[in-house]
C-alpha cells in the first residue's frame, strides 16, 4: 500500500522481498524489459499491511555487544587483512632485529612507519566489517569511521611513500647532499599526512548534517541504519581528492627514484608498488562509480572494503617481501 495523505492506494502485490505493481503502476513506468513483459521492482516506499514494519536500529550506543556483518565477501577480506597485519608485524619483527643485530644500510624507521601504516588501512575495514545496527555501537559513530578513516588512512600511507621517494629522488643530484635527515622526512610526512587528517577533523567538529540516516529495506518492512555519505557514487570519490593527488605525486617521480640503489634499491621497489597501487585504485573506483548505482549499495561496501585489502597488500608484497 501506498500512503496517500490519510489513505493508503493499493499498488500491486508483495512477494520475495520484491513488489509486482498493477498494471496502472506499471503503466507510469518504463518496462527494463525490452519484449514488454511484467517486471518486478523494489518496494522500497510502500509498507504492506499485512506486515509489520521492523525497526533493527539502535541508538544507545555504548562499549557493549555488538556484531559484525556476515557477508561471505566481507569475511574473506577481514581474513585477508588478519593476514596482512600478521605478515606486516613479523616483517617489523625482522627489520628491527636485523638493524640491531648487524650494520644495515641506512635507517629502518620509515620502513616501520610504513608497515605501522599498512595495518592501520587493513584496520579501516572494521567500521565497514561493524553492523551500525547492533546494540554495542552507534549508528553515527560508525557511518563516521567509515567516512573519515579511508582518506586519512590512504594519506598516511601515501605519505609515506612520497615523503621516502622525495629523499631517495634528491639525495643523488649532483650539489645536494648525500641524504635527507630522518628530521626532514618526519616533517614532510607529517605535513602531507596532517592535512587530511586536519580538514577530517574539522568536517567531524563543525558538522552538523547527520552522517547516519534511518531507511526501509527488506521490501518496505525492514528499518535499517543507513550510511548515505560513503555510497554517494562521484561524491565520495571527491571527497578522495587529496588522496589521490598523493597518489598521482608518487607515480610522476617514480621515474626519478626507480634507478637510485640506496637502501637496497627501495626506489625500484616504489617505483613499482606506485604503479600497481594506482591500478588498483583505478579498478576500485571505476568499479565503485560504475557497479555500485546498478546492483544497489552493498557494492559500494564491497568496492571500498577491496581496494583496503589490495593496496596495503601490494606494499608488503612489493616493497618488503624482496628485501627478506
Amino acid at each position: 500500500m501506498q500512503l496517500l495523505g490519510n489513505e493508503t492506494d493499493s499498488v500491486g502485490t508483495y512477494a520475495d522481498e520484491r513488489l509486482m505493481l498493477t498494471n496502472t503502476e506499471a503503466a507510469t513506468l518504463v518496462a527494463d524489459n525490452d519484449d514488454g513483459s511484467s517486471s518486478f521492482y523494489p518496494c522500497l516506499d510502500c509498507k504492506c499491511v499485512n506486515l509489520q514494519l521492523m525497526d533493527v536500529t539502535r541508538r544507545d550506543g555504548g562499549l557493549g555487544h555488538f556484531e559484525l556483518r556476515s557477508e561471505p565477501w566481507l569475511t574473506v577480506m577481514l581474513t585477508v587483512a588478519a593476514v596482512g597485519i600478521a605478515a606486516a608485524a613479523a616483517l617489523a619483527g625482522y627489520l628491527a632485529c636485523k638493524a640491531c643485530s648487524e650494520v644495515i644500510e641506512g635507517s629502518q624507521a620509515f620502513s616501520l612507519l610504513l608497515l605501522a601504516v599498512v595495518c592501520m588501512v587493513y584496520a579501516a575495514l572494521l567500521p565497514y566489517a561493524t553492523d551500525p545496527d547492533s546494540g554495542g555501537v552507534d549508528g553515527e559513530l560508525v557511518c563516521a569511521l567509515r567516512l573519515h578513516a579511508v582518506p586519512v588512512c590512504y594519506a598516511a600511507l601515501f605519505a609515506v611513500l612520497l615523503s621516502r621517494s622525495l629523499m631517495l629522488a634528491t639525495a643523488d643530484f649532483d650539489g645536494l647532499p648525500g641524504h635527507v635527515s630522518g628530521l626532514t622526512q618526519t616533517f614532510v610526512f607529517v605535513l602531507l599526512a596532517g592535512l587530511q587528517f586536519a580538514l577530517s577533523v574539522q568536517e567531524w567538529l563543525i558538522r552538523e548534517r547527520p552522517y547516519s540516516m534511518p531507511a526501509v529495506s527488506g521490501g518496505g518492512r525492514i528499518l535499517r541504519t543507513q550510511c548515505p555519505d560513503t555510497s554517494s557514487g562521484v561524491p565520495f570519490l571527491l571527497r578522495l581528492s587529496y588522496v589521490m593527488l598523493l597518489l598521482l605525486l608518487q607515480l610522476l617521480l617514480s621515474p626519478f627514484v626507480v634507478n637510485s640503489r640506496r637502501n637496497y634499491r627501495e626506489g625500484a621497489l616504489f617505483c613499482v608498488a606506485g604503479c600497481l597501487c594506482f591500478a588498483v585504485w583505478l579498478a576500485w573506483s571505476c568499479a565503485y562509480v560504475i557497479v555500485g548505482p546498478v546492483y544497489g549499495e552493498h557494492w559500494f561496501d564491497v568496492c571500498v572494503c577491496a581496494g583496503l585489502v589490495a593496496i596495503p597488500s601490494v606494499i608488503i608484497l612489493v616493497v618488503f617481501l624482496p628485501k627478506v
